[in-house]
């Protein structure tokens, strides 16, 4: 969790709530039952179709984050997604980058608050 705002998403995770292997399925069907009601809205694919989004995280106002699966894993870029899909980012860069510009208050989102975006310092709290 970053900031008791962000979560990601943990294969390793106790509990279902977070835990990668137990969300996926879940925010999978719900974005491909989104994308087909409004395919204007949510251009890329579901995983595991070529480029398809892959579950990464969520945030306390109901943002997404996936992965993008496309190319080296290790390079996948971010895509973060409005609670409504209204508006979407994609980042260019992969999540350990991602966070990283975070915690340097480099992010650009439009989605993410500015009391998020531009802290002094940022809290990275480990989930079980």
């Amino acid at each position: 969790m970053v900031d008791d705002f962000l979560y990601l998403f943990n294969p390793f995770a106790a509990s279902q709530d977070g835990n990668l292997l137990a969300e996926k399925d879940r925010v999978l069907a719900a974005y491909a039952q989104t994308r087909a009601r409004f395919p204007d809205r949510l251009a890329l694919p579901p995983f595991p179709e070529p480029g398809g989004v892959l579950p990464l995280g969520r945030t306390d106002n109901g943002d997404e984050l996936y992965w993008v699966t496309d190319g080296d894993p290790d390079r996948w870029p971010v895509a973060l997604m409005e609670s409504r899909a209204a508006l979407q980012e994609l980042h260019a860069m992969p999540v350990t980058g991602f966070l990283a510009a975070l915690a340097a208050n480099q992010l650009a989102s439009r989605i993410l608050p500015a009391d998020v975006l531009d802290r002094p310092s940022h809290q990275f709290t480990p989930l079980g």
